[in-house]
């Protein structure tokens, strides 16, 4: 298990309850994609395929990147946060390869993204 192996167990514990009290929203949390994210994507600097979102949090992103036509992956150690992007995802109809946690991420997704946020 990967948590595990990188000692998380005690950090997923408060990312959990950040996300399920709500606190994220007052320290983290934002409702669009950072502006050098837009900025690679509106000139052309990136080239459109395979996206890895590390610690997507949940999903901002990730959703953005797919809305661009990126095949978009995202990972978090939270279990919440991957819970909030999976079900704003589904809102919004977007098609997203894969929102995991650690435990059930494969590194074939980690050799196959040409870019990591």
């Amino acid at each position: 298990m990967v948590s595990r192996l990188l000692g998380l167990n005690e950090d997923t514990f408060s990312w959990n309850h950040a996300y399920v009290s709500g606190d994220y929203k007052k320290h983290w949390h934002y409702s669009n994609p950072t502006q050098e994210l837009a900025t690679l994507l509106a000139a052309g600097i990136v080239r459109k395929g395979s996206a890895l979102d590390l610690g997507c949090g949940a999903g901002v992103e990730t959703m953005f990147l797919a809305e661009n036509g990126f095949r978009a992956s995202g990972i978090d150690v939270s279990d919440k946060a991957i819970e909030l992007a999976k079900s704003l995802a589904k809102r919004r109809k977007l098609r997203i390869d894969s929102i995991s946690g650690l435990e059930q991420f494969s590194i074939y997704h980690a050799t196959t993204g040409s870019l990591c946020s």
